[in-house]
């Protein structure tokens, strides 16, 4: 089994209405979808060609484009008018919309704690507006100030909306250039200030845990100004 069939494998474990699937060089998605228009009703077994390369980088696309098409499947909002170019059509679908969409996903394949700090306020901040590459630069640029870690984790987000509605956004121009600014050890919180955060923590497993880290970070902070 080479690169590309293990990828397909890997990312069909993922999926359960719909198969990616090798058509000669190209990936196409094969699933019981609604019959087209003047075909009368009921599903049956219907390939969608997605013009994409067989290589691994069309595998990751592919796996978006497929679960997009469960969404629309699972929500009833499947149109054939949305697949007619393999998926690269937005259809009437809003930014927030596709934002919602794309949240329900990313939500169940990452930690609640990653889906909290990176992924939930970006999406829920998407307007009703249609889903553009000029309207989701615009939106960052408003957002957001150049070269600070708010416009790369911005444009990482907006990016994978993008990716997963079938559309592909440059942000290299505006994502700037985000280095996280160095910790000095005279920054550490005082122990009034870590006593105080771990009396606040109502979870004991959480209070353990915060009480080891800062156990060990001062120990280390410590030996060094010996």
């Amino acid at each position: 089994m080479d690169r590309v069939d293990q990828a397909i494998e890997h990312a069909n474990q993922g999926l359960n209405r719909i198969k990616i699937v090798c058509r000669g060089r190209k990936l196409s998605l094969r699933g019981s979808l609604p019959k087209k228009p003047g075909e009368g009703r009921g599903n049956r077994q219907q390939t969608i060609a997605l013009g994409i390369f067989a290589n691994p980088e069309g595998v990751k696309v592919a796996l978006a484009k497929a679960q997009r098409l469960e969404s629309d499947l699972n929500l009833d909002r499947f149109q054939w008018s949305d697949w007619a170019g393999g998926g690269s059509s937005v259809g009437g679908k809003t930014a927030a919309d596709w934002g919602k969409e794309f949240g329900v996903i990313k939500a169940g394949s990452i930690k609640p704690q990653s889906y909290h700090a990176n992924y939930e306020e970006p999406l829920a901040s998407l307007p009703d507006k249609p889903l553009s590459e000029e309207m989701l630069i615009a939106h960052v640029l408003k957002r957001s100030k150049p070269d600070s870690w708010g416009r790369k984790n911005d444009c990482m987000v907006f990016r994978q909306v993008a990716k997963f509605a079938g559309l592909t956004v440059d942000f290299s121009q505006v994502r700037g250039r985000y280095r996280p600014t160095p910790v000095s050890p005279d920054d550490l919180p005082s122990d009034d200030d870590i006593e105080a955060i771990w009396e606040g923590l109502a979870n004991p497993g959480w209070r353990w845990v915060y009480g080891i880290v800062f156990t060990v970070i001062g120990r280390i902070v410590n030996q060094f100004k010996g």
